[in-house]
Order: structure tokens, then C-alpha cells, then sequence
């Protein structure tokens, strides 16, 4: 049928999320469509002031007018420090919440960090099973080349085919690889 069943009243623009056939969409109290009647669920996310969809099983956002910020293409997409931690075929991404990727969706894992002493963004990654470190930007700052990565106040540990080596914190080898495994660089 193509009867309007209203799902949500929001008072921030006097609308609200209609139902119409099978789709939702948005329309405001003047009965203007700002969203479509096109997808499968609408959520309004009042936190970020934008719209979470769905469409043919994949989700992404709108603004408050409606306009695409990141296209439905990801099988999940989730709110994360300041932007969205994405996933297509259980591989992880990264988008600012600007729309921009920053991480395209080719990781097993990826956990955002902060540096205390300065405020450095970081982002530690799994790619086929080896442990890398991204920069700010999404650029590789230590490469998918390791068993496991730590980090300590001083350097980063490394380790390869069981041997541990230390790298500083602007990724430069400071200690070779070798058997064992310390608290730090000191």
C-alpha cells in the first residue's frame, strides 16, 4: 500500500522517518521529502546530526539535508573517536567523519591510539595476520611485517620469526633483531 506510516517523530527540524511501502525516508512537518522513501532503515544519529541507512544490506550517512557523506557500500559501520570504523568482507577501514577514507577496508583489526607525551594519533593494524602501525593520516608509519608489535614509553618492539627488535618512535631501527624480549629500549 502506499499509505505514509510515520515511525519516529523528531522535533529538531519538526519532521519526521516515514515508512512508505517497505522503505523509509524523512519528510518534514510542511510534508517536504528532505530524505527519500528508499531505504531500508533510517536511524537519526541526534550525536552527530546525521542519518545512518541502510540499502540492500549495507550501510552509510546522510546530513540533515539529505546528501550523501559516505555511501551505502559497507556490511557495518560504526561511530569511533571521532570518525567510523568500517568493515566489507570482515576487512576494516577508517573514515573521518568528513566522509574522507582515511583507512580503506583491507584490515583483519585496526585500534586507534593516542600518545600521552604528545598527543600523537596512531593506528595499529592487522593485515594478513602481521601487526603494523599507521600514522595519522593512514599512511603505513611500521610496516605488516611483524608477529606482534608493542609499544613502550621510549620505542616500539618488534617481533619476527621469534626475535624481538626495537625501533624509536619515529620508526627507525634502534636495536637489531634478537632472541628475547625486554620491558623497553633502556
Amino acid at each position: 500500500s502506499n499509505i505514509c506510516k510515520i515511525r519516529d517523530i523528531l522535533t529538531r527540524e519538526g519532521g519526521c522517518i516515514v515508512r512508505k511501502d517497505e522503505n523509509w525516508g524523512y519528510y518534514t512537518i510542511n510534508h517536504t521529502e528532505l530524505i527519500p522513501c528508499i531505504y531500508d532503515n533510517i536511524e537519526y544519529a541526534a550525536d552527530l546530526q546525521l542519518y545512518k541507512v541502510k540499502k540492500n544490506e549495507k550501510y552509510g550517512y546522510l546530513d540533515n539535508n539529505g546528501t550523501i557523506i559516505i555511501p551505502c557500500v559497507y556490511d557495518s559501520i560504526h561511530f569511533l573517536n571521532g570518525g567510523f570504523l568500517t568493515s566489507i568482507n570482515n576487512r576494516k577501514g577508517y573514515i573521518q567523519l568528513n566522509g574522507k577514507e582515511l583507512i580503506p577496508c583491507i584490515y583483519e583489526s585496526i585500534w586507534r591510539f593516542i600518545t600521552e607525551e604528545n598527543q600523537t594519533i596512531r593506528y595499529y593494524v592487522i593485515k594478513d595476520n602481521l601487526h603494523g602501525v599507521l600514522d595519522r593520516e593512514g599512511n603505513e608509519f611500521i610496516p605488516c611485517n611483524y608477529e606482534e608489535i608493542r609499544e613502550w614509553e621510549d620505542c616500539y618492539g618488534i617481533k619476527k620469526n621469534n626475535k624481538w627488535g626495537y625501533l624509536n618512535k619515529e620508526g627507525k631501527e634502534i636495536i637489531p633483531m634478537r632472541g628475547y624480549k625486554t620491558s623497553g629500549c633502556v
